[in-house]
């Protein structure tokens, strides 16, 4: 599902106009950069956490070339989900189980 389509259920869900969707969505997605940019996580009960951990700086190599290479520290964003979002993608759509006889 790319961003239009999202944006298309959650109006379709919530019964509100998809332009309006579509601004709630895209100011709740700047909150979240803005939240990652500060380093800070965001907890959402049932859904997940997302945080910001730091890679250390690492010694790498060239594939091509074989030579050693610095690669600097960085921060990678992390998401780790929670048990209902766990427990959904882990659920059995209906019809989809063994046939009865």
């Amino acid at each position: 599902m790319n961003k239009s389509e999202f944006i298309t259920v959650v109006a379709q869900k919530s019964g509100q106009p998809k332009a309006l969707t579509a601004d709630i969505i895209n100011a709740a997605l700047e909150a979240i950069t803005e939240t990652v940019q500060k380093k800070e996580s965001i907890s959402i009960v049932g859904f997940g956490t997302l945080e910001v951990k730091e890679r250390k700086a690492r010694k790498g190599y060239n594939p091509r070339t074989q030579e050693e290479v610095e690669i600097p520290a960085s921060y990678r964003p992390f998401f780790k989900p929670g048990s209902k979002l766990k427990e959904a993608a882990n659920a059995k759509k209906p019809g989809k189980g063994k046939k009865k006889k």
